[in-house]
């Protein structure tokens, strides 16, 4: 899985408010679209995902925690195509945005899922130093101990190492090695997005 995170503003084409989890306060004035509702999610090409279909009820229910957990921060998730074939997602530090790249990730819910964790996991990186800044910082560095990402590195494929190594500015590795290691740990990320709701 190749998830660029970016920090550069990028054009947004729609917020997200397929599946209902995005709270009426946040979406954009718009026509009703045949999305609406809790078990719907909206393609990149347009079509109707029915997530009961695709799922169980744990990942659905799952998805909408997550999406609720954002909401609390404000935090918008936008589906939208991206220019890149390789990127999936990411979370845009300056605006306090996520994007879905539905036009790579199209209707495989899984990788939905993880991306969504994952990008879920740099929003908490994020709450660190504060939302209202464009900076991050890793978890796991907190106290100068580079012994837990050791242990987070050595959990990883091989070719999860090998993107990073690639793709990934030597300064953005630790944050992309905690993402990747918490894609696998939806609970504590959730209590992360959580801990940082009550902290703002």
């Amino acid at each position: 899985m190749n998830i660029i995170l970016t920090a550069t503003a990028i054009g947004l084409v729609t917020v997200m408010g397929a599946a209902g989890f995005v709270p009426a306060a946040m979406a954009q004035p718009a026509e009703a679209s045949p999305c609406d509702g809790v078990n719907f999610v909206e393609s990149g090409s347009g079509e109707c995902i029915d997530l009961t279909r695709l799922t169980g009820t744990r990942e659905a229910t799952l998805t909408a925690q997550f999406y609720t957990a954002l909401g609390r921060l404000s935090i918008p998730v936008l589906h939208k195509d991206c220019d890149s074939e390789k990127t999936l997602g990411y979370y845009d530090l300056s605006s306090n945005e996520m994007v879905l790249c539905m036009n790579n990730l199209k209707d495989d819910y899984p990788e939905i899922e993880a991306t969504l964790i994952h990008e879920s996991w740099h929003v908490v990186q994020d709450c660190e130093d504060g939302l209202d800044n464009a900076s991050y910082r890793p978890m796991s560095l907190r106290h100068g101990d580079f012994a837990n990402l050791d242990l987070m590195a050595s959990s990883l494929e091989r070719a999860d190492l090998r993107t990073i190594e690639n793709h990934y500015n030597p300064e953005d590795r630790p944050h992309e090695i905690e993402a990747r290691y918490m894609e696998h740990h939806p609970d504590l990320v959730l209590q992360g997005l959580n801990a940082c709701a009550i902290r703002q």
